[in-house]
């Protein structure tokens, strides 16, 4: 019995290398683009998906975030509405770090660019399970972080 859990953890844990290998770093340094040939023509950046909010939101410190992505296993469009005492904060600095908690793995790292009424940016989700997010926001010499988790489904 020990020996088929080994087995089977060993397989996983292989598994789980493969498909994240591209999503344990920071994805601005992942700049070089694919080869042409590579690359399919009209294949969009990010699948369209509708974007659902992800979990309530949270206090950062003196701001609020709600956090919404239309989530599912490949590269995931992330948005953070960040607002004090009610209205928008506009020249915010905005992080977001991702983590699997169940595999004790780090995930990507995004840095959330101004986009309208809210900040946007991507991430590779490698695979679907519980994911925790820390959206971390640096604005007017006030700080604050935000914790979400949610689910990715295959």
């Amino acid at each position: 019995m020990k020996a088929a859990r080994f087995v089977m953890m060993a397989t996983m844990a292989f598994a789980l290398i493969g498909n994240l290998s591209g999503c344990g770093g920071n994805n601005a340094s992942q700049t070089a683009a694919p080869p042409a040939s590579e690359t399919p023509a009209a294949a969009p950046a990010v699948a369209p998906a509708k974007m659902a909010p992800v979990g309530a939101a949270q206090k950062a410190g003196p701001f609020e975030v709600a956090l919404s992505a239309a989530l599912h296993v490949g590269v995931t469009k992330f948005e953070a509405t960040i607002t004090k005492n009610g209205k928008p904060v506009k020249n915010a600095s905005v992080t977001m770090t991702t983590s699997m908690p169940s595999m004790g793995m780090p995930g990507p790292t995004a840095d959330l660019k101004p986009a309208g009424a809210h900040y946007e940016g991507t991430a590779k989700t490698g695979m679907s399970g519980d994911w925790d997010a820390t959206v971390s926001v640096k604005a007017a010499g006030a700080s604050g972080h935000a914790a979400f988790r949610f689910k990715v489904k295959s």
